[in-house]
Formats: structure tokens, sequence, C-alpha cells
């Protein structure tokens, strides 16, 4: 159970840390076991092309960047919330309710 006394603005940014570090994650375990799974002990003639790439680069390289883009966009545009951090100046925010602030 998270601790209820913690910042909700903390929350919301160690829940878009985790998420991005697992996108981040997958994307480099995807493209690293691809790439040497099936690039590294290659051997010329059996090298085949996918839309002008050598099919390791185009599966292990090519697509994994262009998925972590989309799903960038989509956590930026989507997932990711803005939120208020106080008064530019470093004092303090106001309480609600506070009448000194109005």
């Amino acid at each position: 159970m998270p601790n209820s006394s913690e910042d909700p603005l903390l929350r919301s940014a160690k829940r878009e840390l985790w998420v991005s570090a697992t996108v981040w994650l997958v994307a480099l375990v995807w493209s690293v076991g691809y790439s040497y799974k099936y690039g590294y002990y290659l051997k010329p003639e059996e090298l085949t092309f996918a839309f002008g790439f050598p099919s390791w680069i185009f599966y292990g390289v090519v697509m994994p960047w262009t998925v972590c883009v989309l799903v960038s966009g989509a956590l930026a545009f989507g997932f990711i919330q803005d939120a208020d951090l106080g008064p530019a100046d470093g004092s303090a925010p106001a309480e609600e309710g506070d009448d000194a602030a109005a």
C-alpha cells in the first residue's frame, strides 16, 4: 500500500518513471537479443532483406525504435500528466482556505 503521506506529485512521477523505464528495458532486451540471435553469426548467403534493410537490422533496430517513438508519443500526450509545482518565486504554496493568498 502506498504511503498516504506521500505527495501526489511524487507518486505520479514514480509511476511515470516505472512505465518509462519498463518501456526502455523491453526495447533494450528486444533490440540486443534479436540483433545478437539473428545477426551476429549470420552468414552472407543467409542474409535476407526487409524494406531495403537487412532483416535483422529492420526487426532488431528500426522496428523497435519506431515502436518506441510511437509509445513515447502516446505516453507524453496521454499518460504523463501536467501538475502544478507551486509558485515560481519559491515561497510555500498557499493552503486552501488561507485568506492571505487572496
